[in-house]
């Protein structure tokens, strides 16, 4: 049997310096190509961004897209092809940034060229699956489905409707009616998963680049540890999806994949890139154990955050033998009532004693911010203000400030009327809040406020950033995004 599946491409804000247009490279197309693959199917991947990283393409007034135009997907599609998967989102981590209406676009193609079953994954069609099975796809997959995957292969070819309506995980319509299996159960033993088919990747191009969601330093790949999350943050669409589920592989079998890619493609450079990979500090502690053991020389970067209290300065002791030199953690608020609000647990003071342990290993540190989250008064910015400057003084490397907009699927995404008009909207600069102009001002005010602070108290590092980006070595996020704007501002407008 013969499967296709497609990544789609980056959808990039016109304007935006701050958060648009970063490359997740895709986690969940190379998962699910490896665990059909290794059922015997010939797999093969459209990834709509990869290809084409450099082709940009107008997308209306306020954004542009990165990547195949629809018409070059098309050309790619194998009209033999028995079933094909169209993944919702380019990235695992994020619900921002979606091709919404070139997905639907690209399903109404494939339906009235290609006879083979349509088939959604991904985050965003798992909470908005009613959309994409009305523009013409006949299957989505909900939250976790490399099992369901399979099973609706075997049932398809079985011609077999109600094998199709058991699968844990289904929603597709049937005679103009709706059905709708909701998951209930997520795979126990993920470490009888293959490791990601990333050689289905052209993963040449994402080095090309430079840019990637951690800061990049050469070539590099994207790794998962765990699934789900047992938080229930109400900005995050995760606990919509997975519940409070937390899945984890073991250290074993974690380290076993960083050794089989070091030794494919000689990569020492890895992007851990869970929703919230150090719940257990055992484990991570084991993990670096094992690289250690196995003198594997490679860097780790938590690139999408951690929950600092899981860890102590022993944990960070261990991380950095290992080649641990990024973490990411998330105060979101200086002010305890908006974390009350946000349902997020961080202890201020001793997140500033793990970032001057941090700093004192030579573990670069971000710390990330949610700016006009609903609810948030002046007095509130003011202690978010006085949270940064005390970072700073703490030796944090970097933060990062987004303005609140709301994540499809999460339980903020519809406690307010929000005002947006279309997904594409939904972005960390949401110029259509009527409060934008506010927040974006104080984020410019928060970045000088912060890295005047850092020059002062530590000059040599400050100047060391600026080495940093013109070299490409980059060791945090600000560095390498002011390199991504100029990169895509160059590549646009001069040509070159």
């Amino acid at each position: 049997m013969s499967v296709q599946l497609i990544i789609p491409p980056l959808m990039n804000q016109k304007g935006d310096l701050f958060g648009s247009g970063v490359p997740y490279m895709s986690m969940e197309v190379p998962y699910l190509a490896a665990y059909l693959r290794e059922k015997g199917l010939n797999v093969t991947i459209i990834d709509a961004f990869g290809e084409k990283p450099y082709q940009f393409t107008d997308a209306g007034a306020t954004h542009f897209l990165k990547g195949l135009r629809v018409e070059e997907v098309m050309a790619r599609l194998d009209s033999k092809s028995e079933a094909i998967f169209l993944s919702s989102n380019s990235g695992f981590v994020s619900n921002y940034g979606i091709a919404y209406d070139y997905l639907l676009t690209l399903i109404k193609q494939i339906k009235a060229a290609i006879k083979a079953p349509l088939i959604m994954t991904g985050n965003f069609a798992t909470i908005h699956f009613k959309d994409f099975l009305n523009a013409g796809a006949d299957y989505v997959l909900l939250a976790e489905y490399e099992l369901s995957s399979h099973q609706l292969l075997e049932a398809l070819r079985a011609q077999d409707p109600r094998a199709i309506e058991s699968i844990d995980g289904i929603a597709f319509l049937r005679n103009g009616k709706l059905v709708v299996r909701p998951k209930q159960h997520f795979l126990e033993d993920l470490d009888s998963l293959p490791f990601p088919a990333f050689d289905l990747l052209p993963l040449e191009n994402y080095w090309r680049l430079k840019y990637s969601h951690g800061p990049y330093q050469g070539k590099y790949l994207p790794l998962l540890t765990s699934r789900g999350c047992p938080l229930g943050c109400t900005f995050c669409f995760v606990p919509g999806i997975w519940g409070r589920s937390w899945k984890i592989r073991s250290a074993k079998n974690v380290a076993d994949e960083l050794q089989h890619f070091v030794e494919k493609f000689n990569v020492r450079d890895f992007h851990v890139e869970d929703f919230n990979p150090t719940v257990r500090k055992d484990r991570i502690v084991e993990l670096c154990k094992e690289i250690i053991q196995r003198n594997l020389k490679i860097h780790l970067k938590f690139a999408a955050g951690t929950k600092v209290e899981t860890y102590d300065d022993v944990t960070l002791e261990w991380m950095a033998q290992a080649g641990v030199n990024y973490i990411s953690i998330s105060p979101e608020s200086g002010s305890p009532r908006m974390l009350k609000i946000m349902q997020k647990m961080f202890d201020h003071a001793y997140a500033l004693e793990r970032i001057r342990t941090m700093t004192r290993l030579g573990i670069r540190s971000q710390a990330c911010f949610v700016m006009g989250y609903p609810g948030e008064t002046d007095e509130d910015l003011r202690l978010t203000e006085r949270y940064i400057e005390r970072l700073a003084d703490a030796g944090a490397d970097e933060v990062t400030l987004f303005i609140m907009t709301p994540v499809p699927g999460s339980p903020a995404s519809t406690e307010e009327n929000w005002n947006y008009e279309n997904y594409e909207q939904l972005s960390f600069s949401p110029t259509w809040r009527k409060e934008y102009r506010k927040l974006a001002r104080l984020r410019v005010k928060w970045y000088v406020l912060f890295f005047t602070r850092k020059l002062f108290r530590r000059p040599i590092t400050s100047l060391k950033s600026l080495v940093n980006m013109f070299t490409g070595r980059f060791e945090t996020k600000y560095e390498m995004t002011a390199y991504r704007i100029w990169d895509t501002y160059r590549r646009m407008y001069l040509g070159f």
